[in-house]
């Protein structure tokens, strides 16, 4: 379930929702909005976490793709619901996509970013992005997939999520997604 609060931290967020995508949309009048949404994991994701944790290079049958070299997200406007079978979002926004913030993909105290307090464990992968106010102004975004480049239907899609609600972006407005997969062994 994904939606819209005005509440003042991620761990807040994340506790009353179990949602481990959130969008800090930061207004140009200082406010800031969370919004929030789980995630899911694509075929390609899973290929590529599994050969990750064993060592070995992301299966070649399946892409060459690396998606902590050449990662960026890309925000869409469809609501179709996420499948493991997805390649992008379902519908990109022209100049709604931005490549990996530096210092990302983070676990632990690596991650300092103080929106993403929830992304501090030693579990979680946590990927980061962070939309200027020249990038993705748009009204009625509602979805956002973490692609292995630039390219939408490039078909190496590692996560494809959808917000509870649309909301829009202006010019004034920044925008960070952080993306934390947590690991329980469970």
């Amino acid at each position: 379930m994904s939606q819209r609060t005005r509440i003042n931290n991620f761990k807040d967020i994340q506790l009353k929702t179990g949602g481990n995508i959130v969008a800090v949309l930061n207004r140009g009048d200082g406010s800031k909005e969370y919004w929030y949404a789980n995630n899911i994991v694509t075929n390609q994701g899973d290929r590529y976490y599994s050969a990750t944790i064993v060592g070995t290079a992301f299966p070649a049958a399946t892409s060459t793709a690396d998606f902590k070299a050449s990662n960026w997200m890309h925000l869409g406007t469809s609501t179709t619901a996420a499948a493991k079978t997805d390649t992008g979002p379902g519908s990109s926004i022209v100049s709604g996509s931005i490549a990996l913030t530096s210092g990302y993909p983070a676990v632990n105290a690596s991650d300092v970013d103080s929106d993403n307090t929830g992304g501090n464990a030693y579990n979680i992968v946590s990927w980061g992005y962070s939309f200027g106010t020249g990038v993705a102004n748009v009204n009625s975004i509602n979805e956002g997939a973490v692609l292995a480049g630039s390219l939408v239907g490039n078909g190496t899609c590692l996560t494809h999520f959808l917000f509870g609600a649309s909301f829009n972006k202006t010019s004034s407005d920044t925008l960070k997604i952080f993306v934390n997969h947590t690991f329980s062994g469970v």
